[in-house]
């Protein structure tokens, strides 16, 4: 056990002459709060040094008290503030950082909270791994908003405009045409009379191609 002050000797005092009163071991009290035996013997002991945070502490404390006295709650509260202040003047403070109260298995430690941080940053590394495979073995987009399926025309000559990724090439039948930066493209071409089949090609770097055929029909 740690050195104690006169102000946890009191508290661990008052507590557990409560306890006692009541004709109840640690035990019984523990179980009928459902916590370690350990923190209702530190807090009468007046050995804060396995609590991870007052709050953790004042938890325990709070649901001893509302069981054994609950007049005295708000006491006792008040009473380990200030024994807790000294506890930390001492250099009583600790590290570990606990998620729930003293008595659960779920607590953080450097070494759970380092394991977690390694977790995190192996999902990121394999959710970016695998984007970057979906890409690699995707064909890329390839958009045609002109000319339309079917389209029938007067004159000799048609509109190609739409989209796909801006680092592919992207011919129609054969013809390299012009992309731009977001991967737009718009140009106009001349055709002949009678049906004509336009296959526009997109191929991208990873050697992966997207074709969309559509017929124009000059009058």
């Amino acid at each position: 056990m740690s050195d104690s002050s006169p102000e946890r000797d009191a508290l661990g005092d008052r507590i557990r002459s409560m306890r006692e009163e009541l004709g109840m071991t640690r035990e019984a009290l523990a179980r009928e709060i459902s916590v370690s035996s350990r923190y209702i013997r530190a807090l009468e002991e007046g050995d804060y040094s396995v609590f991870g945070a007052r709050v953790y502490a004042q938890g325990v404390l709070k649901k001893m008290v509302a069981l054994i006295a609950p007049a005295d709650v708000k006491n006792c509260m008040d009473a380990l503030r200030e024994a807790w202040d000294v506890h930390a003047d001492e250099g009583g403070g600790h590290s570990r950082l606990v998620s729930t109260v003293p008595g659960s298995k779920w607590y953080v430690t450097p070494k759970r909270a380092g394991i977690g941080i390694a977790a995190t940053l192996l999902a990121t590394f394999i959710f970016f791994a695998g984007a970057r495979l979906i890409r690699f073995n995707a064909p890329p987009v390839l958009v045609i908003d002109e000319p339309q399926p079917g389209v029938a025309l007067a004159e000799p000559a048609v509109a190609l405009v739409g989209r796909t990724e801006r680092e592919s090439k992207l011919t129609v039948n054969g013809r390299e045409l012009t992309i731009d930066e977001q991967g737009n493209f718009h140009e106009r071409i001349e055709l002949q009379t009678g049906v004509n089949k336009l296959t526009f090609l997109s191929e991208n770097r990873f050697g992966k191609n997207n074709s969309i055929v559509r017929y124009v029909v000059v009058e």
